[in-house]
């Protein structure tokens, strides 16, 4: 046997080998599918049981029992009793068992539909008359301070914790002699005759107050309860009055965007409604935490339990899993919650993510602790100011359960804590005590005992700035950062006009900054229309202009890309610049760039380059990390084009640059990362992309935590823009240290230089460039990039540009 023979013999062996190996795998994978099938069909069936036990509790919910106001549940041994008789439940046990689990253990408590304990929950129809009573009120009666709630519903039956806040507050104020109307959204910008104090407590995105749309005469007040992040973003604190906080760390972070008086006003108890029943109290755990299709972090936490203990979960349950179904016991009256927490021992509370770090009590706590319960908490933030650091905390499945069997099996514990802390609520945190803060903060802070605001004649210059890009821009956040430090405060605004009319700017300074401009013609379906919004937006300048306001304008780029009427845009820039007491630009060479109907006065234009983004975007992992994550090899050279798909930003000729050179060399790589626009060229771009086999595509909008992941992966980013004056992906780039590869164009002509980056015009120059990668993966070619951004970081760009508003408002008569 020749040894070629041997060879092509040693090679059939293997072969064989290898095919005999396929077979048992693939037998094997036969074998596991079988399983998952009847896994998952298994599944189905246990979910279709649970499902039918839901709809029998579902029968008892919407019983006339229930709706009466009481339910009964029974004990072990009626649970019992109900399996023995019945069929269903009998088989479902014989499947858990089957299964190697026992009904005896959480496996079947969570199965079966029942509670170790009798739950009698009775509402108290006496304190529902109160609260009834309370909303009635149509009218002030003139003869003394006359406050509106802004709430989001005065139905008592929606469950809405802002309503009983309000009212359990606004009784106590009326025994301070104050008469208090809630109003609905639908009547919030036309409170009645009388109206002397309106108090906004809302901070979601849809349902906010607007203050610039309530009536002159009328001392707003904000009450941030919640949410302090909607609260700080939302623009609106600088035409408020006053501002109450319930934490400090809310305090903290509101003081940064509004000047005026604040105070602390915490939630708190309505202990004229929550007082212990004289129910027995048994070893009842209870949560009331609604789901409404998210699941809470509580929800979370007890799916990773093994409950073994009595748990009822009251409220909206949407999204909470099968696994929890079994407790549910569904939406309870807000005035049944006094008979159930007089009978739980242990009452579960949870702190939405939004509202961790700043400390933001739930009423839960001082309601609970009222009646008697315990409350175990999800997290400590807070509890200390309220002098309930005693208050037990679990952040995990494993405290959590802890926690529980600790107190479980010591209730005198239990009752001797409750005791401490309940003392520490009924002398501190009651609406009563809240009333008189609320007084005080009115009277000696913010305005006289008849409501009449104090007039603040130092108040912060208001900056409006249009349109507000906030959500998928940083730059104006960026911009604005040092407003406080010059006595601004910055605003977005829809309509320049109506912010200069508005009664809340009667005393203040105002100056209207307006930013990119394709936002007033790129609505108009017509030539006409076009004219017509470009004639509206100059008046409304004009506006501004007569009240004594100025008018600022940054100069984003040279026209709107995907401009649709060039001419009237052009006519808008030329009355804006008319209408203008500073413009500002970027670069010196700006006004050369700019169409030629498009002057620029030197004596009113300003240069403040683009600041960098060093310390905006987290910027944690390695470049090794980042490629691994995105499947990138880790000795590729990698280009990196970043930013939505849109035609004028060259990726076409990026693309035909990019298939010449990576047939030259192999390890080229090109991210492309980005949601593409509604644009037909778009589609065909990403389509190139996906076919390039050495294009990563992701087609998509990128997260700002994740732009560390492409940015850190990639050696240079590629800038192709047809038409760019100004390039925040520039700054961007060199904030993480990576050389650009630009078009020569626009600012970036002055402001790209070796080793931070290379121009190039046209495809000669381009191919160039990209053959020339290795010369921007050097580590001076990263030092150098990286230089250039901590030289300008936007907190001196802020600094610089705030001054000169400050002295523009300030000098404007």
């Amino acid at each position: 046997m020749t040894a070629e023979d041997a060879e092509d013999r040693h090679e059939a062996d293997a072969d064989e080998r290898a095919d005999e190996r396929i077979a048992e795998l693939e037998a094997a994978i036969t074998t596991l599918q079988g399983q998952l099938g009847r896994l998952r069909s298994e599944r189905v069936a246990l979910a279709n049981d649970l499902d039918e036990a839901q709809r029998q509790l579902r029968r008892v919910y919407t019983s006339s029992t229930w709706r009466a106001g009481r339910l009964a549940i029974g004990g072990p041994a009626r649970l019992a009793r109900a399996v023995r008789g019945n069929p269903r439940a009998r088989e479902l046990v014989r499947r858990l068992r089957s299964r190697g689990a026992s009904p005896s253990v959480s496996t079947a408590r969570r199965a079966l539909p029942a509670v170790a304990a009798d739950i009698v929950v009775t509402q108290r129809p006496e304190a529902r008359s109160a609260y009834e009573s309370a909303l009635s009120r149509a009218a002030f009666s003139g003869t003394a301070t006359g406050i509106v709630m802004a709430v989001s519903t005065t139905d008592l039956d929606e469950g809405r914790g802002d309503l009983y806040t309000a009212i359990g507050l606004g009784r106590a104020l009326e025994e301070l002699g104050y008469e208090v109307i809630y109003r609905a959204p639908d009547r919030w910008y036309d409170p009645p005759a009388g109206t002397d104090v309106f108090v906004a407590m809302l901070a979601e995105r849809t349902a906010m107050v607007d203050p610039l749309r309530l009536p002159g005469g009328v001392t707003r007040l904000a009450w941030a309860r919640n949410l302090t992040k909607v609260w700080s973003t939302s623009g609106t604190l600088p035409f408020y009055d006053g501002v109450l906080c319930s934490s400090r760390a809310t305090l903290r972070s509101l003081q940064r965007v509004y000047d005026g008086p604040m105070a602390l006003l915490r939630i708190a108890v309505d202990d004229q409604l929550f007082r212990a029943q004289g129910h027995t109290r048994g070893d009842l755990v209870v949560a009331t935490v609604n789901a409404w299709g998210r699941e809470r972090r509580l929800h979370r936490t007890l799916r990773e339990l093994d409950v073994d203990f009595p748990l009822a979960l009251f409220g909206q349950q949407r999204g909470t899993g099968a696994d929890l179904a079994a407790h549910a016991r569904g939406p309870i009256s807000f005035f049944a919650l006094p008979a159930l927490y007089s009978q739980a021992a242990l009452v579960l509370d949870d702190v939405q993510d939004v509202n961790v770090a700043h400390g933001n009590v739930n009423a839960r706590i001082f309601e609970s602790l009222a009646c008697g319960a315990l409350p175990i908490a999800n997290a400590a933030g807070g509890l200390h100011e309220v002098g309930l650091e005693a208050v037990p905390v679990a952040d995990g499945a494993k405290s959590l359960a802890d926690v529980i069997a600790r107190f479980r099996e010591h209730p005198a514990a239990r009752d001797h804590l409750v005791a401490q802390l309940q003392d520490v609520v009924l002398r501190r945190h009651t609406y009563r005590a809240r009333a008189a803060s609320f007084h005080e903060f009115l009277t000696e802070r913010v305005g006289r005992r008849d409501g009449t605001s104090v007039q603040v004649t130092d108040r912060p210059a208001v900056v409006g700035f249009f349109p507000d890009y906030r959500a998928t821009n940083p730059y104006q956040d960026m911009l604005y950062r040092r407003a406080h430090a010059h006595h601004l405060v910055a605003v977005p605004t829809d309509d320049p006009a109506e912010l200069a009319r508005s009664p809340a700017m009667a005393d203040r300074r105002l100056a209207v900054h307006v930013h990119w401009t394709a936002t007033v013609l790129g609505p108009a379906s017509s030539r006409g229309d076009a004219q017509a919004r470009c004639d509206r937006f100059l008046a409304g300048l004009d506006a501004v202009k007569e009240r004594g306001g100025s008018v600022l304008w940054t100069v984003h780029n040279t026209m709107p890309h995907e401009c649709r009427y060039p001419a009237v845009e052009e006519r808008l820039r030329a009355g804006l610049v008319e209408r203008c007491d500073l413009v500002h630009v970027m670069c010196p060479e700006t006004a050369d760039l700019l169409p030629e109907t498009v002057r620029l006065p030197p004596d009113r234009t300003v240069v403040v380059g683009h600041g960098s983004y060093v310390d905006v975007y987290p910027n944690v992992v390695t470049p090794s990390q980042a490629r691994l994550e995105l499947g990138v090899p880790p000795d590729a050279a990698v280009l990196l084009f970043l930013g939505g798909i849109r035609p004028y930003k060259g990726l076409d000729e990026l693309l035909d640059a990019f298939a010449v050179v990576s047939r030259e060399r192999g390890d080229l790589r090109l991210l492309v990362a980005g949601a593409p626009g509604r644009f037909h060229e778009a589609e065909q771009l990403v389509a190139r992309c996906e076919a390039h086999p050495a294009v990563l595509t992701h087609t998509a909008t990128v997260p700002d935590t994740e732009l560390q992941t492409y940015l850190n992966a990639c050696d240079a980013v590629v800038l192709p823009h047809r038409t760019v004056l100004n390039s925040g992906g520039l700054q961007l780039a060199w904030s993480f240290g990576r050389p650009v590869i630009a078009r020569r164009a626009g600012c970036l002509t002055g402001q790209v230089a070796e080793p931070a980056g290379r121009l190039f015009d046209g495809q000669d120059e381009l191919r160039t460039a990209l053959r020339a990668i290795d010369q921007l993966r050097t580590g001076a070619a990263r030092r150098a990039s990286y230089e250039r951004a901590v030289a300008y970081p936007y907190t001196a760009m802020s600094e610089e540009f705030c001054a000169l508003v400050s002295k523009l408002v300030t000098e404007v008569p």
